[in-house]
């Protein structure tokens, strides 16, 4: 649940771990609070967010809090479904409920709970907190 560095996150898990690169994207991803924790933290300039698929919400209510991305995949997986999503130049892996109707090609509003995030030091690897 606490990977203390990025080869243990990548490591476990399937589907495996989303990893971003947080730069000038991290103020679009999370709140003051929580980016001023990650900063504070971090030893270098790099500062990677992971978020497992599980933890990613899909939402199909445009104006909803979050970020837009688009459905480029729909995989039914019996009891779930596993969704691609593009966001720019960013690919994410989304596991949620089997009952959740979204088609690829589709926009939607993804959203995570900072808490369930995880947060590494882009040069050592090294969970931040």
């Amino acid at each position: 649940h606490r990977p203390a560095n990025l080869f243990v996150a990548r490591f476990i898990g399937s589907p495996p771990i989303n990893l971003l690169t947080l730069g000038e994207m991290g103020a679009n991803l999370l709140s003051g609070g929580m980016l001023k924790q990650v900063q504070a933290a971090a030893r270098s300039d790099q500062v990677i967010l992971g978020v497992r698929p599980e933890d990613l919400q899909v939402v199909r209510a445009m104006r909803a809090a979050g970020f837009e991305a688009r459905v480029s995949l729909v995989e039914p997986m019996g009891s779930e479904t596993w969704l691609d999503l593009v966001w720019g130049e960013e690919r994410l892996r989304a596991r949620v409920a089997a009952d959740v109707t979204v088609q690829a090609g589709e926009q939607v509003t993804v959203r995570f709970d900072e808490q369930k995030a995880h947060f590494f030091d882009g040069e050592t690897g090294a969970r931040l907190f």
